[in-house]
């Protein structure tokens, strides 16, 4: 029935084979790789789960090449269990997780292609490639290795160009989705050739943004330098305050609700249905 508990992991069986014709499909119209997205991966999963990776990718192997693909937090905690998965590589947010490099290039099967996600796909802010030079420099030449988003881009607008009447200033911090490509070929290149004369001049608003006025206050940094754990006691209770916000402002009262419904119980539910089948009166 609709809305009961039941172990999604039961589920599995029945889905493989659905991905075996896709798969299937997908090499025969030539396809070299195909991303399959793995989220829960970053989580604290139960041992069951954990279990049921490698026979389903087992069932997945050998017909194109798999990109095992994460984000939003970190892969070490479950690398065990990556590494002995038959696929030909590993996508990793290198921004929102805390993954170290090296220690990933050290424990990742040496055929494996490394897809480091080092652009943030998730905001509007320029990169400081210079900073994701440093990041990945180290083992360029080491593995295969792609560099990308963190994530999907669908989180960013399209493209700042198209936005004619921002302030100069402000716009120069910006990169969208078009831009985020931009700096992911930039950044290519820069790791193939050496040169990374075009990161430091990519890099450079987004780098005095950090020392900027419209964005760093003095004043307000210094205020907020003196705060002690004295400030934040209030002077009345909240009954004192609560009355004297009555009295200065005058406001009517509010009705308020909650987002949405309130967890409905199985009796709740036989309820609402013997009303639809005008089994109830509404008295």
């Amino acid at each position: 029935m609709k809305g009961e508990q039941f172990d999604r992991l039961s589920l599995l069986n029945d889905i493989l084979p659905v991905y075996q014709q896709v798969l299937a499909e997908l090499a025969k119209r030539g396809i070299e790789w195909v991303q399959i997205d793995e989220p829960a991966l970053v989580l604290e999963l139960p041992q069951a789960w954990l279990d049921a990776y490698k026979p389903a990718y087992d069932a997945l192997q050998g017909q194109v090449k798999l990109l095992l693909t994460t984000y939003f937090e970190g892969v070490t905690p479950n690398l065990d269990t990556i590494t002995a998965l038959p696929v030909q590589g590993l996508h990793v947010d290198l921004v929102h997780g805390k993954d170290d490099v090296a220690e990933l290039h050290k424990r990742l099967p040496s055929d494996w292609l490394l897809s480091a996600g080092l652009i943030n796909g998730r905001n509007v802010w320029r990169a400081d490639l210079t900073e994701k030079y440093a990041q990945i420099k180290d083992i360029v030449g080491k593995r295969d290795l792609w560099v990308a988003s963190s994530c999907s881009l669908l989180h960013s607008p399209i493209d700042l160009s198209v936005e004619t009447r921002l302030d100069a200033e402000v716009k120069s911090w910006f990169a969208f989705a078009l831009q985020k490509c931009h700096e992911l070929a930039l950044l290519r290149d820069a790791l193939n050739s050496g040169d990374t004369a075009a990161l430091a001049e990519w890099s450079a608003p987004i780098q005095a943004r950090r020392h900027s006025t419209r964005v760093h206050n003095p004043a307000v940094e210094k205020r907020l330098a003196a705060i002690t754990a004295q400030d934040s006691q209030r002077a009345n209770v909240y009954e004192v305050r609560a009355e004297a916000q009555r009295a200065r402002f005058k406001l009517p009262a509010w009705p308020t609700t909650t987002i949405g419904s309130f967890p409905q119980t199985t009796e709740i539910r036989t309820l609402r249905l013997d009303f639809k089948k005008g089994n109830l009166r509404r008295q």
